[in-house]
C-alpha cells in the first residue's frame, strides 16, 4: 500500500479539468474531475489507490511522486530540500550590500515604514565608515571567486543605495565614494531615490552611467501622486520627478519605475499609463514600469491590498499580464514567486524553504549608526542587528545573523506540516515579530490564493 504525500494542492482549472501540484518535489500536472475525487477520497482516508484497484493511477502518482512506498521516503527528500537549498543560501550569502548614506528624507510618503524622527534628526555616514565597508565588500568578492571563478556571471554581486534618501546634497561626497569604488571593482549599483534632487547628482550620474541603475517611483498621475509622495514641507512632487526621469533616460541609465499600489491609487494607474505614453517612456527600453503591494507589516493599514487582490485589478483591468500592459513585471513575494513557478521559462521549479532577501543570508544592509541589519525594515532603528561596523571594520554576530539566516520552514514548528510550506516560505518574518514578538511564528503568506488567481487568469 502507498503512502499518499501530504504536499498536495489541487486547484480547478474549468468544468473538467484541475491543477494537482506535489509541493514538495514540485510536480504539476492537469487530472480530470474523477481523477480528483479518487486522490481527495484517499486524502480524507476514505479510500486507497493501490496498485490493485488502480494500476495505472498508482504507478503515475509514484512517477512523479505523490505516492511513496517507503514510510520515511517523504521525510528523507524534505531534508535533502532543506541540506541543498542551504548549500545554494551559503553560495549566495552577502552578495548584497545595501547602504545607507543617511536615514534623512526630504519627503513625507504617507505610507513610509521609516519614522518621522528618522527622517528629521538623521545622521550622515562618514567617510571612514564607506572604506570599512567597502573593504568589507572587497573581501567577500574575493572569498567567493576563489571558491567559484565564474561567481560574478552567476550572481553578480551588487550595491544598493537605499535610506531615507540617498541622494541628498549632503551624502555626496560619501555617493561618489561608493560609485568610484563599485567601477573600479566592476560591482552594479542600484540607486533607490526619490527622484527630487537628481540635477545635484547629473554629473555624477552621467560619469558613472556605466554600472548604475536608478529605481524611482511615482504612485499615479499628478494629483494621485502628489496626496502620496510629498516634501516636508506638503508640497507634491510629481512634476519635479517626472523632469528628472526625463534628465536620467537621456543619459542612458536604466530606470526601474515603480509604483506602489494599493486601494488609493489602483483604479487611476490608467491615468498614469496615459502620462507615461504621453511621454513616449514606453518606448525608452531603459524605461522599466513594474508594480508593487504598499506593504502592511503589522495588519493596520485599511488602504493595504492583499497580493492576490492586487493580482487580479492588475490583470482584469489589463494593467498588466499581456504583451501590450504597461506594467512589466510585479515584485511581490507571492506573485514573483508564482510567475516563476509556473513559468514556462523556469526548467527547474524553484522551492522556497525561506521568505525573502532578509531570511536568505544574501543581504546585509548598512546605516549611519554603525550597526548592520538583514532586514530593510529595521536598518538605522537600532533593532535586531546582526553586527556593526565602524573605521576599524565590519563584525558580524554570527549568532545573530543565524537567527534570521537560518530562518527557514523546517525551523517554524506550524511551518512544518503545512503542504503551502515549501511555496510560502514560511510568511514574513517582520510581521512574526510585529504581531506576536517570535520570529519563528508562523505568519501565512498570500501564496494559495495567489496560485488560485494566477490559474484564474493565466494558466493557459
Amino acid at each position: 500500500m502507498g503512502i499518499l504525500t501530504k504536499y498536495i494542492v489541487i486547484y480547478k482549472m474549468n468544468e473538467n479539468k484541475n491543477v494537482l501540484i506535489n509541493t514538495l518535489n514540485s510536480a504539476i500536472d492537469v487530472i480530470d474531475n474523477n481523477t480528483r475525487m479518487k486522490i481527495e477520497n484517499m486524502m480524507k482516508g476514505e479510500k486507497e489507490i493501490t496498485c490493485e484497484n488502480e494500476p495505472e493511477l498508482y504507478q503515475q502518482l509514484k512517477l512523479r511522486g505523490y505516492i511513496y512506498e517507503k514510510e520515511n521516503e517523504e521525510t528523507e527528500i524534505k531534508n535533502r530540500v532543506i541540506t541543498m537549498d542551504t548549500i545554494v543560501k551559503d553560495k549566495l550569502k552577502h552578495k548584497g550590500f545595501t547602504i545607507c548614506p543617511t536615514m534623512g528624507c526630504n519627503l513625507r510618503c504617507t505610507y513610509c515604514f521609516e519614522s518621522e524622527d528618522l527622517h528629521k534628526d538623521f545622521s550622515i555616514m562618514t567617510e571612514q565608515q564607506v572604506e570599512a565597508i567597502c573593504e568589507y565588500i572587497l573581501e567577500q568578492k574575493v572569498e567567493q571567486e576563489k571558491k567559484n571563478p565564474n561567481f560574478d556571471k552567476i550572481n553578480p554581486m551588487q550595491i544598493k543605495l537605499f535610506g531615507g534618501e540617498p541622494l541628498l546634497k549632503c551624502t555626496k561626497n560619501v555617493v561618489e565614494k561608493i560609485l568610484k569604488f563599485s567601477a573600479l571593482n566592476n560591482i552594479r549599483v542600484a540607486i533607490i531615490t526619490n527622484g527630487t534632487t537628481i540635477p545635484d547628482y547629473i554629473e555624477l550620474l552621467e560619469k558613472y552611467k556605466k554600472i548604475i541603475a536608478i529605481q524611482i517611483t511615482v504612485d499615479g498621475p499628478e494629483k494621485i501622486h502628489n496626496q502620496r509622495r510629498i516634501k516636508a514641507n506638503g508640497m507634491g512632487t510629481f512634476s519635479e520627478i517626472c523632469e528628472n526621469i526625463e534628465l536620467i533616460l537621456k543619459l542612458g541609465i536604466t530606470i526601474q519605475f515603480r509604483i506602489n499600489v494599493d486601494k488609493e491609487n489602483i483604479y487611476y494607474l490608467n491615468e498614469l499609463e496615459e502620462v507615461i505614453r504621453k511621454r513616449g517612456w514606453g518606448d525608452n527600453p531603459f524605461f522599466i514600469p513594474y508594480a508593487s503591494p504598499v506593504l502592511d507589516f503589522c495588519g493596520n493599514m485599511s488602504s493595504a491590498l492583499k497580493e492576490h487582490e492586487l493580482y487580479e485589478i492588475l490583470l482584469e483591468k489589463g494593467y498588466y499580464g499581456k504583451s501590450d500592459s504597461f506594467i512589466k513585471r510585479v515584485v511581490s513575494p507571492c506573485i514573483g514567486y508564482v510567475e516563476n513557478f509556473f513559468g514556462n521559462n523556469t526548467k527547474i521549479k524553484p522551492w522556497k524553504t525561506s521568505y525573502c532577501e532578509a531570511t536568505s543570508g544574501g543581504e546585509l544592509c548598512f546605516a549611519p549608526d554603525g550597526l548592520i541589519s538583514t532586514c530593510l525594515t529595521y536598518i538605522g532603528k537600532g533593532e535586531l542587528s546582526v553586527g556593526k561596523f565602524d573605521e576599524t571594520g565590519v563584525y558580524i554576530d554570527e549568532d545573530k545573523f543565524e537567527l534570521w539566516s537560518g530562518r527557514n520552514v523546517d525551523r517554524i514548528p506550524k511551518c512544518r506540516e503545512c503542504k503551502f510550506a515549501f511555496l510560502c516560505g514560511g510568511g514574513c518574518p517582520v510581521m512574526a515579530l510585529e504581531k506576536n514578538g517570535e520570529i519563528d511564528c508562523c505568519v501565512c503568506s498570500d501564496i494559495e490564493k495567489t496560485i488560485e488567481k494566477y490559474i484564474k487568469h493565466r494558466l493557459k
